[in-house]
């Protein structure tokens, strides 16, 4: 299952790498219109902003490590106008690398950005 995830994340990254699109902000299915990952590279703290233009929309952002493993996993909600400022605050013991930020909205797209934690 997990090898599954993984080879997923770099498949999708791959694809992503070679599309030429800006990792910080990207162009997405209808239900994720916009979607900004910052500052990159980022201490504990970082935002996702995410646009859609549906209000109340939930999201789910997950962290995931190279390995697989979800460290943090919480739900973001759209103001009246489908915007979403999401502030992620990572425990001070997370170890610094590249990890992987998925965002799953309810329709179930689903969109996976790099981050380096510093």
């Amino acid at each position: 299952m997990r090898l599954f995830f993984l080879l997923k994340l770099f498949l999708l990254f791959s694809y992503l790498n070679s599309s030429g699109q800006d990792m910080n902000s990207n162009k997405l299915s209808p239900e994720l219109t916009t979607v900004k990952i910052y500052p990159n590279p980022a201490g504990h703290n970082f935002y996702v902003d995410i646009y859609s233009g549906a209000p109340a929309n939930a999201y789910k952002v997950s962290v995931v490590n190279i390995i697989g493993q979800v460290i943090y996993r919480s739900t973001a909600l759209a103001d009246t106008k489908g915007s979403t400022h999401h502030q992620v605050l990572l425990s001070s013991d997370t170890p610094k690398g590249l990890y992987f930020i998925s965002i799953q909205g309810q329709m179930e797209d689903q969109y996976v950005m790099r981050l380096q934690i510093e």
